[in-house]
């Protein structure tokens, strides 16, 4: 017998002998909350001089707020705790139907000690907290977990996958993200490949070669895109629409290049210069500018696309490039255009407006290869040496826009893989887990990391 029941069977006696006929013994009992009081977390920090040393501060554990599964009697919080919480020594409150008496079990016997809110227990694994009735004659069991993250969130940890020698020869690329495969286009600077590896895999690929006998050109890096799980390639001015080693003719639009898309839009360059959009890759119509075309990007073209967090049906998308070096060769940074997508509006679309570029902003590079992944709550942005006035290092630094686009910075969490070598040419994207992919051409490195928070799951909050 353990020893709170026993003490709760002799309290049940000598209460029911009292003269006291008003008492009232419930038989029903179960837990209402579960709170935890002040809790101490421990965490590294280094001194100026490089020195490393455990430093502690206290938060309150009530923020965090636990969800009582009276189906399954399980306990949990769905909001993990701090990396480097001590999870041995916790205060909790726990609230009972009807004044119910609580106890937990012990690690290593069947014991139950009476829990008081003036002890700490240690949650560092699951505990067996049981709540018995007034009258004695029943108890409910629960599973109590203390949820804790074991990864530092803003930790960005690259992982090596096998070198492919599919990569060493490519001289530019372009990274693409289609269903549940990692596309690769590359320019060997005399034609083209497509390659591809299973999300989960990145060590194993495939090279896709059309199975109706078509040749692909040195751009096709430049003249692919994915809209709304379809992959798209224009080659001589055929719109082709590519599944896996199958390629379907779509059409014949009026384009001389296919620049990207974004929210489920195509963009392009119509054959008389015009900038365009489809939402099906056949029918084209002109997009607006709020500015000069001249400030437009030619070269190095990239889209990212992130939801407005004032608007669950509206996305904005930052396209950003290089100006021609032969036609602007004093430009030091590339240039930036925003537009939003709004799922409610007539056309869908709004216009293309450019980001000015400030003497007191902190803006991009003009980088060769300039490559834009929305990732977080921000843009980030790698790419190879500068070009024209720029002298940027080739794969220096990621850069990171918390802004949408107007300011780049550099981010401590985000750092190149050590190790990483290229021979200027690289694809970079991100899958629909936060995984970034980065491909490297010359050594045919692939890399890829995450942000440990982006892979945190969330857990189930609401039982009905």
């Amino acid at each position: 017998m353990s020893v709170l029941l026993s003490a709760i069977i002799c309290l049940g006696s000598c209460l029911g002998s009292s003269d006291d006929n008003n008492t009232v013994y419930y038989k029903d009992t179960a837990v209402l909350s579960f709170t935890l009081g002040a809790v101490n977390r421990y965490y590294t920090s280094t001194a100026d001089d490089g020195t490393q040393y455990i430093s502690k501060e206290t938060y309150s554990g009530s923020q965090y707020k636990f969800y009582i599964d009276q189906v399954n009697r399980e306990i949990y919080n769905p909001d993990s705790l701090p990396y480097g919480t001590d999870a041995k020594h916790l205060i909790c409150t726990i609230t009972t139907k009807n004044s119910g008496s609580v106890g937990i079990k012990s690690l290593i016997s069947d014991t139950v000690f009476v829990h008081s809110t003036a002890d700490s227990v240690d949650f560092s694994q699951p505990r067996h907290v049981i709540v018995y009735a007034m009258d004695g004659s029943g108890a409910r069991d629960y599973t109590v977990k203390v949820n804790v993250h074991q990864q530092k969130p803003n930790d960005f940890v690259w992982t090596a996958k096998n070198t492919s020698e599919n990569f060493q020869n490519l001289t530019a690329m372009k990274g693409l993200v289609c269903g549940e495969r990692l596309y690769v286009a590359g320019s060997d600077g005399i034609s083209g490949s497509l390659y591809s590896t299973a999300l989960t895999d990145g060590d194993t690929w495939t090279r896709h070669i059309p199975d109706n006998g078509l040749e692909l050109p040195a751009q096709l890096y430049e003249n692919i895109a994915v809209s709304d799980g379809q992959l798209y390639a224009l080659i001589d001015g055929k719109l082709w629409g590519i599944d896996g080693d199958h390629w379907t003719e779509l059409g014949t639009p009026s384009l001389q290049r296919l620049l990207g898309s974004g929210a489920g839009w195509l963009f392009g360059i119509a054959t008389d210069g015009t900038w365009v959009e489809s939402r099906d890759g056949l029918t084209w119509n002109a997009t607006g500018l709020d500015a000069d075309a001249a400030l437009l990007p030619t070269q190095d073209v990239s889209f990212a696309t992130s939801a407005l967090k004032t608007d669950n049906n509206a996305s904005r998308i930052v396209m950003t490039g290089n100006r021609a070096v032969a036609d602007y060769p004093e430009d030091k940074w590339s240039v930036t255009w925003v537009k939003v997508a709004d799922d409610d509006a007539h056309d869908g679309m709004g216009r293309w407006m450019y980001c000015p570029t400030e003497p007191n902003m902190y803006l991009l590079p003009r980088m060769r290869q300039l490559t834009t992944v929305a990732y977080g709550d921000g843009i980030l942005a790698l790419g190879a040496e500068g070009i024209g006035a720029c002298t940027a290092t080739a794969f220096a630094q990621i850069y990171d826009s918390l802004d949408g686009g107007l300011n780049w910075l550099t981010d401590s969490r985000f750092v190149m893989p050590s190790g990483f070598s290229s021979n200027g040419a690289f694809a970079l994207a991100c899958d629909a887990d936060n995984y970034l992919w980065l491909i490297a051409g010359g050594s045919g490195q692939v890399w890829r990391g995450r942000l440990n928070q982006l892979g945190w799951e969330e857990i189930q909050r609401v039982y009905r």
